[in-house]
């Protein structure tokens, strides 16, 4: 997916504009590990890999963390842990963990501070292009969802899929 879009955005002239994104999952992530002398890397490092191997530049690829309030009013990184702690029970059968609030609303609060800025830079909405991979047999809303649609429209941005 990360091949093709940066095709097409090379193609429009516009890969100066891309920004990617990894949505940690903190603690719960792979971490690097050391074995037999080799070093592996872990997701975060893989992502940010994966980003610049497309031409990505490093200060484009932000790595955000889904985030809770915490006992004493600061934020704290929300996870799976923390989920089952707030909860006192692993979250029901049926009910995945890693979906739209851990990943996707993650990002779209990340876009908040740019579409700030290029809001009063430009004087107009910012116009997004979400990009994501989804696998189709994960749900039947997932088979459903057309190829591209407009998914929000304000005053700020409009954020297409």
């Amino acid at each position: 997916m990360v091949a093709v879009f940066m095709e097409a955005a090379r193609t429009a002239d516009v890969a100066d504009r891309v920004v990617s994104y990894h949505c940690s999952l903190g603690v719960l992530e792979w971490p690097s590990v050391v074995f037999d002398g080799m070093r592996y890397p872990g997701v975060p490092e893989l992502a940010a890999l994966q980003s610049a191997a497309f031409g990505v530049p490093a200060d484009r690829h932000l790595k955000v963390t889904r985030t809770m309030p915490g006992p004493d009013g600061t934020r704290i990184p929300h996870n799976l842990l923390t989920e089952i702690a707030a909860y006192g029970r692993f979250p029901r059968m049926g009910s995945p963990y890693c979906r739209k609030s851990a990943k996707e609303s993650v990002v779209s609060a990340a876009w908040t501070p740019i579409v700030r800025q290029l809001g009063r830079e430009l004087g107009w909405p910012v116009r997004i292009l979400k990009a994501m991979r989804l696998r189709s047999d994960e749900g039947p809303d997932r088979k459903k969802r057309a190829a591209f649609r407009t998914v929000q429209v304000n005053g700020a941005r409009i954020v297409d899929e």
